[in-house]
């Protein structure tokens, strides 16, 4: 038994897991790294799979699977932060090879980014609202406070913004006339 997580909600042991698994170097380098090399999205989703086989073959205690149902859908949760990274890198690839006036993808890119940024703060906002009230958490020394701000604000900014900046770099490519 952990004393840091007995007692925690499983919904907010399921999202500290993918917020480690999005936010885990390993996973961030060797996502895009991974996903820059695939030509295509079947190879993205068996590329992140393998990732993270490696990853947990390499850090989880040896018998631990045996012990609790909890760490294999952690495990399950995890395979986020691999397959989202992959498929930046994989998006990022297609991109980058794409005729077009950088200055303006640059633009369009950023303004994505921005835009992007302040939406996913307002859904994180709203959803970890949301979750407080669902799951009743304590307002004891500020615990709803920080399950909002770390669970829910500071990952909806960075979704929110790649996918943003991912947005406006796609659709300011130039397309064929007709």
């Amino acid at each position: 038994m952990n004393p840091e997580t007995d007692g925690l909600p499983l919904a907010m042991l399921l999202m500290m897991s993918v917020t480690a698994a999005l936010t885990a170097p390993t996973n961030i380098l060797g996502g895009l790294v991974l996903g820059w090399l695939c030509r295509g999205w079947w190879q993205v989703v068996l590329a992140a799979v393998v990732m993270h086989g490696v990853l947990v073959a390499t850090t989880l205690p040896g018998g631990m699977l045996e012990h609790t149902p909890l760490v294999r859908l952690a495990l399950l949760a995890g395979l986020a932060g691999p397959l989202a990274w992959c498929a930046a890198g994989f998006a990022l690839r297609r991109h980058v090879v794409t005729p077009g006036s950088t200055a303006e993808r640059a633009a369009s890119a950023f303004a994505g980014l921005v835009l992007g940024g302040v939406a996913g703060a307002v859904i994180g906002l709203g959803l970890g609202e949301l979750y407080v009230t669902m799951a009743r958490v304590s307002t004891l020394e500020g615990a709803a406070g920080y399950a909002m701000f770390f669970l829910f604000l500071l990952p909806g900014i960075g979704i929110g913004a790649v996918l943003g900046a991912v947005l406006g770099w796609r659709w300011s490519r130039p397309r064929a006339a007709g």
